[in-house]
């Protein structure tokens, strides 16, 4: 391993155990990659692999069962002070140690940087040990004090131990003294400061679980990572009884009157602003109608002026443009004209100039002076060879024929050049003229062409403008309505009036028929209270017929059928004194009486008591017998007469109810009508609103084609300008194209007669210096001659010579003539034109340009005043239209709602009921919709009304403050109103009074009432949904922990049997039978509570919300849950095992799956995914305690070992007999004993076979 990647390497390196299980032994078990401990049965192998989770935070008395007197951790690993276990590590390739000593009965921890074997265990430091005889002591005195040593603060949990070693920074930072286990942490943790290890202990634990309880144990691991630190159950405390339900549900029904009572109180203040707003509706619409007329008929003259004069100015601007137009087309003609002109006199002028005609011309003035020079040249030769002619007469005849021989055949061959040379010119002056003819008669037809388009684009525009000032024109007519589409507007309008109208005589025949069903129903009432009153008292006087009965026939064994019988005048003594309320009787005269003395007047007394007995009255029942049967004669008529009276009501009660229904009959037919005919309205009125936006669109459709058309005149108008600039350019360009190729032809035809004529004339420059060489010759010849006679002849050369040379000049100068002729007479004449053209050419262009840019103005002109014509107008019409709907909607209102208007108001209060700036329609429709809610709202308000006060009549006893509540009420509306309105009759006021007063009742007394009984529930309810909130919390945390395993359980799986491995936590809280109930009451606790919320008063519970309540509190008193998060939570285990998908519920279903080695390879591998899910960092190396090793396969085992050695995982096993083929796969390997502790094995040392001592050995044994 190189030296870079052991710096990077953390993990357990070796375990000592000083005067430990190995009771006064230094043992060091060696935990380097796999290691394997292999011993006797009872050596302490499993007592060893029980050390691992201790080393990783675990408490060791979850490990350490002291059931069966087995002793703690403390007495069976620390049994003597100077006992101690040393688990040493690395991190990051430093030596780190983690220590477990005894102190008293329990343990500590410490953490000491450096290698155990030279810190700890050293001579020096192990005869400290010995010399203080504790461990705790020895730390505090020996190590904490050497300055060699680097050890931590003494730890006294494990908790806080997992802490510091897991850098657990959340139990960390509840210590006191955190920062300086912090700083411990960072030294000593196995992460980095800036991570984290979750349980491993708990992990690694697991694995040393009894196979019957793995699947639990590594629930309760997976549970105590990653639940138990998100979420707890906490029961609910409260259990409400019976008694406050009781009481919940006996103020139910009248709260929930009160709700629509408050409704009530409401509509009451509603109909109040409705009938305000409505009188302040009625008051603006009446001034507003009056205004909107005025206005109207002002705009209507204001739009006639606007129309006139838009048709004016248009007119005006169309001739202004019209004139324009035509003087920019003959600007244009003159500029076109101009042009052509100079460009043509330009051409020439070029000719010309290409031929060097000014330097011609310059000679051809000179040509007298060329004659004069040529004739003084002859005459001084002339002279000369006269001279000479003498004295070399001979001589020069014969030169003189030679020379003359040679001017001859010079002559000759000169005129036919010349010949030659002036045929040519005038085949170029031929072609010249030519193209300078087809050049003219280009231009002449193509100026024709475009005065043609010309003329055609002005009468193209023309007709644009035409239609464009006739669709103009065209849009006020369409944009109104026709004559057919008014007629059917007002047939429309027609139909709504006559309906609205039939609709106002229903409901006044509706009211005036309600009015007779209304007297009908209190007749009802007064007969039938009338019958009652009969029936009462028919009632009462057959009771006292049998009690009259009763008394002329008293039953034998009564007191009064004893004195009847035995005191026949009891009833004018001591039956006058049997009454309770003589007690209270005053003018009896009592006195007391002697009953031995014979006095008539003692004899009267009772018990010594006497007064006088003609102040009593005799009661009834002790009237004499014919008295009694007197006044059952007279009972027998009256009962007889009220039951006729009775009788005879009844008859006329079923009278007035056949009334009553033939007029509640007659009121369900107007209704109905009423229903037929507001349908029919409002159909008429939808067809009114349909029509008249169908003709609006109409209207606006014919506009939009109008404005298509318009808009398709001024794309066709731009089109034909743009095209007619094209063709402007496009002509001037094949002119310019036609104009070059003429050139081209013209250069190409002339090129040939301008290289035959270069040629002739440099054949004829030529001839002279051929002849004058032939000349030079006959002169030589000559010279020799006269020479040879005398004769200087240089001096007649040189005469001769300048003879030539003048005769040369003056011919050529004469052959400019005719050219120069042509020349003076084309400058003299229309060349001198020029800058006349071209001035008429700048006053063309400025014309054109002036009258383009005028046209240009006055068309933006007359469309902006179109536009500002056509807008004002349009907004004149819209104004003018607005106005008239304003006006006909005011009307309308009047006319269909005068019923309406006409009904009784109450008072209201004055003040702004209308918005600002609210407009007519607006208005009218909020007054409709006022005045059509205001009836429907009072029958909702004496409905509403009514239901309170039914329940306040009905459901309340004598004794209940309600009622007394009730009765003032009806008591002081009868005072306050009195006999104008009857308290059950349907008036308005009455009940608007009675609102106010029921008001006045529900928002004190009775609130505060409800609100104590509310408030006791709403305590209970809180802890239920909180209780609820914490049972969803809880599935909420499983169900996401459990969804994280599988994005963060990484199972790389080698093994072929078995694959597609799935680990999940599951929630059995939604499988309790009270919790969908307990769900139920907090969503309807919820919405309750948010309703309450939101109000300043209780809402009263619903009976929903009560029954579900009362099934919590049943259910948590009979303890369906426990606060144990263990008992609620299940772990699915899924994977397939040789190809059978098997799923894990239990440990059974882990062992049936498959064999026991594969149930131990599937446990393998999920353990790989979660230790590095607990632990992420691949360079700390984890070890598993794994017991019986040697159940699996060598091919198995191999995989497990590839598969943990890719996880940074190392197995610290346990096995009594491994065979030789599985040790060898490990890479350290101790030997347990209970006596001699543990050693380490090595490898064996292997002799060399050529070693000659090995012969030594073995000679004695082959003897």
């Amino acid at each position: 391993m190189s030296q870079e990647l052991e710096q990077n390497i953390t993990g357990l390196q070796n375990i000592y155990l000083n005067n430990s299980i190995f009771t006064g032994l230094l043992s060091q078990i060696s935990c380097e990659g796999h290691t394997v401990n292999f011993g006797n049965n009872g050596a302490g192998k499993t007592t060893i692999l029980n050390l691992i989770p201790i080393f990783y935070g675990l408490k060791p008395n979850r490990l350490i069962s002291q059931r069966g007197n087995k002793l703690s951790f403390v007495d069976f690993y620390l049994p003597y002070s100077t006992s101690i276990i040393v688990f040493e590590y690395l991190k990051n390739g430093e030596a780190r140690n983690s220590l477990i000593f005894r102190h008293n009965d329990t343990f500590r921890y410490c953490f000491v940087k450096g290698k155990a074997e030279d810190l700890l265990f050293s001579e020096e430091a192990i005869e400290a040990l010995k010399k203080i005889n504790s461990t705790e002591n020895w730390i505090k005195q020996y190590l904490q004090i050497n300055k060699n040593y680097e050890v931590s603060k003494i730890i006294d949990s494990s908790e806080l131990y997992q802490a510091i070693l897991m850098n657990n920074r959340d139990i960390i930072s509840q210590r006191r003294d955190r920062s300086e286990f912090a700083l411990t942490a960072s030294k000593f943790a196995l992460c980095s400061s800036r991570e984290e290890i979750r349980n491993l202990a708990s992990l690694t634990a697991v694995m040393l679980s009894d196979r019957s309880k793995l699947l639990e144990e590594l629930k309760q691991m997976l549970v105590m990572c990653y639940v138990s630190n998100q979420v707890s159950i906490n029961l609910p405390k409260t259990r409400q009884g019976r008694s406050d339900l009781e009481e919940l549900e006996a103020v139910s029904e009248l709260s929930s009157k009160i709700k629509n009572f408050n409704q009530a109180v409401e509509i009451k203040k509603e109909i109040a602003d409705d009938w305000g707003f409505i009188s302040e509706c009625e008051r603006n619409l009446k001034q507003l109608s009056q205004i909107k007329n005025q206005e109207r008929d002002q705009l209507k003259t204001v739009l006639t002026a606007k129309r006139e004069e838009l048709k004016t100015t248009r007119d005006n601007l169309n001739e202004v443009i019209g004139r324009y137009t035509e003087q920019k087309s003959e600007a244009e003609h003159q500029k076109n004209s101009a042009f052509n002109l100079i460009e043509k006199l330009q051409n020439q002028k070029d000719i010309f100039d290409a031929g060097n005609i000014a330097e011609k011309s310059e000679s051809f003035e000179q040509l007298a002076n060329y004659k004069g020079e040529l004739d003084r040249a002859l005459k001084y030769r002339n002279d000369l060879q006269q001279d000479f002619q003498d004295k070399s007469a001979p001589i020069e005849l014969k030169k003189s024929n030679r020379v003359n021989e040679l001017i001859t055949e010079k002559n000759k061959v000169f005129q036919k050049l010349t010949r030659e040379l002036a045929d040519n010119k005038d085949k170029l002056n031929s072609i010249e003229e030519k193209f300078r003819n087809r050049e003219q008669h280009l231009k002449d037809e193509m100026h024709t062409k475009l005065v043609e388009l010309e003329s055609q684009f002005k009468a193209r525009e023309k007709e644009l403008d035409d239609k464009v000032r006739n669709l103009t024109n065209q849009k006020f007519t369409d944009g109104n309505f026709t004559t057919e589409e008014e007629n059917t507007l007002q047939t429309a309008q027609r139909d709504l009036d006559r309906y609205t109208s039939e609709l106002f005589l229903n409901l006044k025949t509706q009211t005036a028929k309600q009015q007779e069903i209304d007297g009908d129903k209190n007749s009802l009432k007064e007969i039938s209270k009338q019958i009652a009153s009969l029936s009462d008292r028919h009632s009462k006087l057959l009771k006292e017929k049998s009690e009259v009965l009763e008394q002329l026939n008293p039953p034998e064994s009564s007191l009064i059928g004893f004195m009847e019988k035995n005191l026949p005048g009891w009833r004018d003594n001591v039956g006058k004194v049997l009454r309770k309320e003589l007690l209270f009787t005053k003018g009896l005269k009592p006195y007391l009486a002697d009953n031995d003395n014979n006095d008539d007047k003692d004899h009267n007394s009772v018990f010594g008591l006497g007064f006088s007995l003609d102040e009593i009255d005799t009661p009834d029942y002790i009237k004499s017998r014919a008295e009694i049967e007197e006044k059952s004669l007279r009972l027998d008529e009256e009962i007889m007469t009220v039951a006729d009276a009775k009788d005879k009501q009844e008859k006329i009660l079923a009278s007035a109810q056949n009334t009553l229904s033939v007029h509640e009959n007659e009121l369900s037919d107007l209704k109905r009508e009423e229903k037929n005919l507001s349908e029919n309205q409002s159909s008429a009125k939808s067809n009114l609103e349909e029509l008249t936006a169908k003709f609006k669109q109409n209207c606006a459709e014919r506009l939009k084609v109008i404005n298509e058309e318009i808009d398709n005149c001024s794309t066709s108008k731009n089109r034909l300008e743009i095209s007619m600039q094209n063709n402007r350019q496009k002509h001037a360009e094949f002119l310019k194209n036609r104009l070059l190729d003429y050139k081209a032809d013209f250069d190409s035809e002339r090129a040939p007669v301008i290289a035959l004529e270069k040629a002739l004339q440099e054949r004829l420059d030529s001839l002279d210096d051929e002849y004058q060489q032939k000349y030079e010759d006959i002169e030589s010849s000559y010279k020799e001659e006269l020479i040879k006679s005398g004769i200087n002849y240089e001096i007649l050369k040189k005469a001769q010579e300048e003879c030539r040379k003048a005769k040369e000049i003056y011919n050529r100068v004469l052959s400019y003539e005719e050219e120069v002729t042509k020349y003076n007479v084309f400058m003299a004449g229309p060349y001198s034109l020029l800058e006349t053209h071209r001035k008429d050419l700048a006053m063309a262009e400025d014309l054109f340009e002036k009258y383009s840019s005028l046209i240009a103005t006055e068309k933006q002109k007359l469309k902006e005043l179109e536009t500002e014509f056509t807008n004002e107008i349009n907004r004149l019409r819209t104004q003018i239209e607005n106005l008239d709907i304003q006006c006909n909607a005011i009307t309308s209102f009047f006319s269909s709602n005068q019923a309406n208007l006409a009904q009784a108001r109450p008072e209201y209060e004055d003040k702004a009921y209308l918005p600002e700036n609210l407009s007519i329609e607006n208005m009218i429709c909020r007054c409709e919709e006022k005045l059509k809610a205001v009836f429907s709202k009072q029958e909702k308000l004496i409905n509403n009304v009514d239901s309170v006060r039914r329940t306040m009549e009905n459901q309340t006893g004598p004794q209940n403050r309600i009622g007394g509540y009730w009765n003032n009420i009806i008591e002081a509306l009868k005072v306050k109103f009195g006999n104008d309105i009857n308290a059950n009759s349907r008036d308005i006021r009455f009940y608007f009074a009675l609102t106010d007063r029921l008001a006045s009742f529900i928002t004190s007394d009775f609130k505060i009432l409800r609100e104590a009984i509310i408030k006791a529930f709403v305590s209970s309810a809180i802890e239920f949904s909180n209780f609820y909130e914490n049972l969803r919390h809880f599935n909420n945390v499983v169900r996401q922990v459990s969804g994280s395993f599988e994005k963060r359980l990484t199972t790389y799986n080698p093994l072929d049997t078995i694959t597609d491995i799935k680990v999940g936590l599951v929630s059995k809280i939604e499988n309790l039978e009270m919790y969908p109930k307990l769900a139920s009451f907090a969503k309807c606790y919820n919405s309750w509570d948010e309703e309450n919320r939101g109000n300043g008063d209780l809402v009263h519970p619903s009976e929903e919300l009560i029954r579900y309540f009362s099934y919590v509190s049943q259910a948590l008193v009979n303890n369906e849950i426990d606060s144990d998060i263990n008992t609620l939570i299940d772990i699915n285990i899924s994977m397939n095992i040789n190809g059978r998908h098997v799923v894990v519920r239990s440990d059974r279903d882990l062992t049936s799956g498959g064999s026991t080695g594969e149930s131990k390879l599937a446990i393998n591998v999920i353990f790989c995914g979660l230790t590095r899910m607990l632990c992420p960092d691949p360079n700390i190396k984890i070890h598993w305690p794994i017991d019986e090793i040697g159940e699996i396969y060598n091919d198995n085992l191999q995989k497990i070992f590839t598969m943990t050695e890719r996880y940074g995982i190392y197995l610290f096993c346990a096995q009594p007999n491994l065979s030789y083929d599985k040790v060898q796969m490990f890479n350290s390997k101790n030997n347990i004993s209970r006596t001699e502790g543990v050693k380490r094995c090595v490898e064996g040392y292997e002799e060399d076979p050529d070693n000659p001592l090995i012969d030594l050995l073995t000679e004695g044994k082959e003897a």
